[in-house]
């Protein structure tokens, strides 16, 4: 199976949203617990 170059550019790019989204919802939860662990 072998992936075009824009394939292959598209799935680096769906990736990497996904991880910069995953970032983000673990700095929020974070955010969220700290006032908690701060008690």
């Amino acid at each position: 199976m072998k992936l075009g170059f824009l394939d292959q550019k598209r799935l680096y790019t769906s990736v990497k949203i996904l991880l910069i989204i995953d970032r983000r919802a673990k700095n929020a939860l974070i955010k969220l617990q700290t006032p908690l662990n701060l008690d």
